[in-house]
């Protein structure tokens, strides 16, 4: 009996991670951008450089287990809204979502396909492929006076209204439309 249950364990144990590896593998592969978590007290930086409050909504494009998200919501109450390619961290994010009753949105869709103009706050954390399509998208779809926050990798043509140098040897680049 007791080898019946450590079997269907690992099992169900084997079958998840299965998921976990193969979504984390094709999202790299469709993105070249692998899941790397922001800090909390870069989050909190943001949030009060920004003087962010309820009335925002601030998108994060690459939003992962959803932590950037969950964060700017508890910190100022703004609308947040996450987009994410790989499987298993949207899940999480959306299993977290419901666990702590956040009013945060998460799809699992390209943000390339997405509309941000209803958005005041634009924020990645990508790689430098990338960074010059997120640059278009941002002088397209976002109106004047809408913010893009970009960790460690800049707009390749735009010139950051400022350049933060934070703990870690991260930069935070901060861009106004």
């Amino acid at each position: 009996m007791w080898f019946t249950v450590f079997l269907v364990g690992m099992l169900l144990f084997s079958c998840v991670a299965l998921f976990v590896v193969t979504s984390a593998f094709l999202g790299f592969l469709q993105t070249r951008v692998p899941f790397v978590p922001t800090s909390r007290k870069d989050v909190e930086f943001v949030v009060k450089k920004l003087a962010l409050g309820p009335k925002d909504v601030f998108i994060d494009l690459g939003s992962g287990d959803g932590r950037v998200c969950f964060l700017v919501e508890q910190a100022c109450g703004a609308q947040t809204v996450g987009y994410e390619m790989t499987w298993w961290t949207h899940l999480l994010a959306k299993i977290k979502a419901r666990l702590k009753h956040s009013r945060s949105r998460f799809y699992c869709r390209n943000f390339f396909h997405e509309d941000w103009s209803g958005a005041n706050v634009v924020y990645g954390y990508l790689y430098p492929p990338l960074m010059r399509q997120v640059e278009e998208k941002f002088k397209a779809d976002c109106r004047p006076g809408t913010f893009a926050v970009i960790r460690d990798f800049p707009f390749p043509s735009l010139k950051p209204m400022e350049v933060v140098y934070r703990p870690g040897g991260h930069e935070i680049y901060i861009y106004l439309k």
